[in-house]
């Protein structure tokens, strides 16, 4: 007897879900990174962020219970924001 339902597989993590998901709806959630993963992505420590977010001037995070979370989106636009140094390649 088939389910009337289609299954889904069991997501064990957050680290598990895609970058972006989309809902039936059409909107696009993204899945938040933690500080670890944040920091991999920046090329910096976890204990850069930390000291970043203690002078505010790091990229922007929200706190879920007693944990560091970070949009990509928000993280990329922080990113892009910052000053640029040196002078830019010959073309």
């Amino acid at each position: 007897m088939g389910y009337p339902f289609q299954r889904h597989a069991v997501v064990r993590s957050l680290r598990e879900l895609p970058m972006k998901l989309v809902t039936q709806g059409g909107r696009v959630i993204e899945r938040p990174w933690n500080r670890r993963e944040t920091a991999e992505f920046l090329g910096v420590s976890e204990a850069a962020l930390v000291k970043w977010a203690g002078k505010a001037n790091g990229p922007p995070y929200r706190v879920i219970g007693v944990h560091a979370r970070y949009l990509p989106s928000e993280v990329l636009e922080w990113l892009r924001r910052q000053p640029t140094r040196g002078s830019a390649p010959a073309a």
